[in-house]
């Protein structure tokens, strides 16, 4: 009688073990949840401080990454709260930056979504979005995904439409969202500069 109830209360004491376990996991990743919720709402930190520029070489030494643009391009501030740096040449063609810090530590971009999520998102954001192309690649040895799109829009009365192609990779907390940007007529022949650029990105461990 005695062996029974003590084995009973062993697997009284192991189901509750594991509901704590469980319990437990459920806090933590709800807290990991919410901690990525508000870093996403936070908007970029666009201080000087944190800011060097040698001729087209942008490195940011708080979200700890550098790129090289084009020769002659204007790197400036981003427009809007989240685009952290922009670099445009003048003649139609830009590329963005994006940077979230995620509030945990994260192994690559498929550990927020897969492939067919983020092109998914990238449609979201955009509803006149034609996707051409999605694919996985790797940007500094680091897996990433590529989404090309056509977009268009109207401005001031007149339609435009715009090629574009994002690169999303993750690094520890920060998620890096690159865009490159043409006239829809002046695409082709500006891509291999856009990607040029794009594939010069880094992050500075």
């Amino acid at each position: 009688m005695v062996t029974t109830i003590e084995h009973t209360a062993k697997k009284f004491s192991t189901l509750f073990n594991i509901l704590v376990l469980v319990l437990a996991t459920c806090c933590i990743f709800g807290f990991i949840y919410f901690s990525i919720q508000n870093k996403l709402e936070a908007t970029a930190d666009k201080r000087d401080e944190y800011v060097e520029i040698i001729d087209n070489l942008y490195r940011n030494k708080k979200y700890k990454f550098r790129i090289k643009f084009s020769e002659g391009w204007q790197i400036e501030k981003g427009n809007g709260p989240n685009v952290l740096v922009k670099a445009s040449s003048g003649n139609g063609s830009s590329i963005n930056l994006v940077v979230k810090d995620l509030g945990a530590q994260l192994g690559s971009i498929e550990d927020i979504a897969t492939l067919d999520e983020w092109a998914e998102f990238v449609y979201e954001k955009f509803p006149t979005t034609k996707i051409i192309e999605k694919k996985e690649t790797h940007i500094d040895n680091r897996k990433a995904f590529y989404v090309k799109y056509e977009v268009e829009y109207d401005a001031l009365d007149m339609k435009t439409k715009m090629t574009m192609f994002s690169v999303a990779i993750i690094r520890n907390n920060f998620l890096y969202v690159i865009t490159a940007s043409a006239d829809y007529d002046s695409f082709d022949k500006n891509e291999s500069i856009l990607s040029k650029s794009v594939r010069t990105f880094v992050v500075e461990d």
